[in-house]
């Protein structure tokens, strides 16, 4: 069983921003994808401060970059900065368009290709809806294996329980045939897997035109209404 998405999203690679476009803009008038990836790339630092992490002191692992276009934002505030994909060409693509600092590698099989407890902090944006039900704790279990002891793991996903997320997803080509996660199943998969100090924030819940409301967000992570939430849980000290 392959427990990370595969070649299906080769096609895709040319053209992948336009397929996240096209219902975004669709319901919320015109905005551009690359703002909620600013938006969850701004969240990502913001959290590990919370954590009382500096991320420019921190060797970080994306797990399915696609493109890389979030990696292109966060360039800047990590120490070093991985990418993996298991489709050869959003890896290429990525690899186009980013700069030398950025270092990405294709995912063969159902092993990332690194050794154990190599990276600080790892984490996902959308990812685990594209991975098969039960194959889901195999693959946060691989993720796990290659975080040091005491490091972070993040997952992004999109909210099962808010409407319009729901809406958009089963407008978006590259999410068809998706299940989406509710945060219970994520920080359950946690809990298996023995990580600690597992907490859940929801975010994403004004679009671009009401954005002078997002300084209210701060304080509704806990309103399991956002257009997305995370799960951030701690790797135990061995």
């Amino acid at each position: 069983m392959t427990q990370f998405p595969s070649a299906d999203f080769d096609h895709f690679s040319s053209h992948y921003e336009e397929h996240l476009e096209d219902p975004i803009k669709t319901w919320f008038g015109g905005n551009s994808s690359q703002y909620y990836l600013q938006l969850k790339a701004d969240e990502l630092c913001q959290h590990l401060v919370r954590l009382g992490l500096q991320p420019r002191k921190l060797r970080a692992l994306d797990v399915g970059c696609g493109t890389g276009t979030v990696m292109n934002i966060l360039e800047q505030k990590f120490l070093e900065l991985y990418g993996v994909d298991s489709s050869e060409g959003m890896i290429e693509a990525a690899r186009k368009r980013s700069s030398k600092k950025l270092s990405f590698q294709v995912i063969h099989g159902n092993h990332l290709p690194f050794g154990e407890n190599e990276f600080d902090i790892v984490y996902s944006m959308s990812l685990f809806h594209h991975v098969p039900d039960q194959a889901r704790l195999m693959a946060l279990q691989e993720i796990t294996r290659v975080v040091r002891n005491g490091g972070w793991i993040l997952n992004f996903e999109h909210n099962a329980l808010n409407p319009l997320t729901r809406w958009v997803v089963r407008r978006c080509p590259l999410d068809r045939g998706v299940t989406l996660l509710r945060s219970s199943e994520m920080a359950s998969l946690y809990r298996s897997l023995q990580l600690r100090e597992i907490h859940t924030r929801f975010i994403l819940f004004f679009p671009k035109a009401l954005q002078l409301l997002r300084r209210l967000e701060t304080n509704l992570f806990w309103c399991p209404l956002g257009g997305q939430f995370y799960v951030a849980a701690r790797k135990a000290l061995q």
